[in-house]
């Protein structure tokens, strides 16, 4: 029995080192000054709960050319998690498995986003077409789907620096009228 004891403590302790201790959304949550709303996607579960947050920016019509700077300061840590930046296409309906790849397959469209930190050290940057994009899921009760760039969408947030968030959307007519917005999303935890 004692094997297994110290096994569990061990991992709790890498994965709360991961993830860092303290509550960080009494504290991470009211240091964030920067655009855009940040909100608490932790979720409690006793030992394997999460801690997270989000960072939405305002949304624009997906059927044009959309260019946006964006300023963060005091964006919470979580040890060494990854933030995402993400591009969501929203669907309040539900785009079945079909409409998605054929959507996919089909637009034009390209996103460009640079994140770069008050010295002007380039933290991250990409362009690419939507369609090269992973389109995921989406998380937090949302509808849709979530756009990344499996290399490049993830940077680790240090709670003292000041970033400046520079996106760019091409627009695709086909998809006028349908919403779009990127945010920014970190957690970390679970079983």
């Amino acid at each position: 029995m004692r094997p297994l004891l110290l096994l569990c403590c061990l991992w709790l302790c890498a994965a709360c080192g991961r993830c860092g201790w303290g509550s960080y959304y009494s504290r991470g949550l009211k240091q964030y000054s920067g655009d855009g709303t940040i909100s608490d996607t932790s979720q409690s579960s006793g030992l394997f709960g999460t801690n997270g947050y989000i960072v939405d920016f305002p949304g624009f019509d997906l059927g044009a050319a959309h260019q946006a700077t964006y300023h963060l300061a005091g964006l919470p840590s979580l040890g060494r998690a990854n933030a995402e930046i993400t591009l969501m296409i929203n669907d309040p309906k539900g785009f079945s498995a079909t409409d998605v790849d054929e959507l996919r397959d089909r637009t034009t469209a390209t996103f460009k986003c640079s994140l770069v930190d008050s010295s002007g050290k380039v933290v991250t940057t990409f362009e690419t077409p939507l369609k090269n994009l992973i389109w995921s899921s989406p998380i937090h009760d949302r509808t849709g789907y979530a756009l990344y760039d499996l290399d490049k969408s993830f940077f680790t947030p240090k709670s003292d620096a000041n970033y400046t968030l520079r996106i760019e959307y091409s627009g695709e007519s086909s998809l006028r009228g349908e919403q779009g917005a990127v945010y920014i999303w970190c957690g970390c935890g679970g079983s």
